[in-house]
């Protein structure tokens, strides 16, 4: 395990990484910081609905529309992963 203060570099050089992040896929990351010893990260407020909330109004997605939103996801994803050079486990 690394230790500490690898650890609070990783996540400062992330933060700095992902307020610089422009997706529409991606919550904005307006800063991240240490206060009173927890390190932290502020984004800004998307008011909205759960997917549960979500789909209990609408009802199951059609399988054409559960692949739109699929590849819609996955190029988010796609673009997270190079932007932020992290790598993203998939098993």
């Amino acid at each position: 395990m690394a230790d500490k203060s690898d650890l609070v570099r990783n996540f400062e050089h992330h933060i700095i990484k992902a307020t610089r992040l422009e997706h529409p896929g991606i919550q904005k990351i307006i800063r991240g910081g240490l206060y009173d010893d927890r390190y932290y990260y502020v984004c800004e407020f998307d008011e909205g609905q759960s997917l549960r909330a979500f789909l209990e109004e609408t009802g199951r997605f059609s399988p054409g529309k559960s692949l739109e939103l699929l590849m819609q996801i996955s190029a988010t994803l796609q673009y997270g992963q190079r932007a932020m050079s992290w790598p993203l486990p998939l098993s």
